[in-house]
């Protein structure tokens, strides 16, 4: 069961507060990040300023302060896909998902290893970087990344092995 738990971030406080997750140290025993179309810099003290930084100066190059800050979701996987996936793989699945789902956006990631259940947590910066527009998905277009994320789980583990795809959206955030 990969599942996709879809946020919209609709206001500022939240965006912070996403950034600050993502990276946090308690969520990740080995820390495990990875940013598409953005750098981490070498101290990973700083990885929250300098990702809040770069998203900012994207939005502010094109105008789009006042726009929708972020896309925040998670890919969670099930105990038995985990006895295929390590966190190495799973960050790896980060990359891969940010350069074919989101090729022109600036994405930032870690692996959240601090349960039983691993996931992958994920923050999108929706202005496009090569022409400015806001990245754009309503609820079925995440269903079809969903099952592309299916198929690519099939290089890790036995197709026999990867459960039924579920895809969630917050309520209070729905996306548009």
């Amino acid at each position: 069961m990969p599942r996709l738990n879809v946020k919209r971030i609709v206001e500022i406080p939240h965006y912070t507060n996403t950034i600050n997750y993502v990276a946090k140290k308690e969520k990740c025993s080995k820390p495990m990040y990875g940013a598409y179309n953005a750098y981490l810099p070498m101290d990973r003290s700083d990885i929250v300023p300098a990702i809040r930084e770069q998203f900012d100066a994207a939005k502010t190059f094109y105008g789009k302060e006042n726009r929708r800050p972020g896309i925040h979701f998670e890919i969670n996987f099930a105990p038995e896909e985990l006895e295929y996936l390590d966190p190495h793989k799973i960050l790896t699945i980060g990359y891969w998902i940010s350069e074919t789902e989101f090729t022109d956006c600036m994405t930032y990631f870690a692996v959240h290893d601090h349960t039983k259940l691993w996931h992958l947590d994920m923050l999108i910066n929706p202005v496009l970087i090569t022409e400015g527009n806001m990245y754009g998905c309503n609820n079925v277009g995440w269903y079809g990344i969903g099952s592309r994320l299916c198929e690519h789980l099939k290089y890790y583990m036995p197709e026999d092995k990867i459960r039924d795809l579920q895809v969630s959206f917050s309520e209070k955030n729905k996306v548009q």
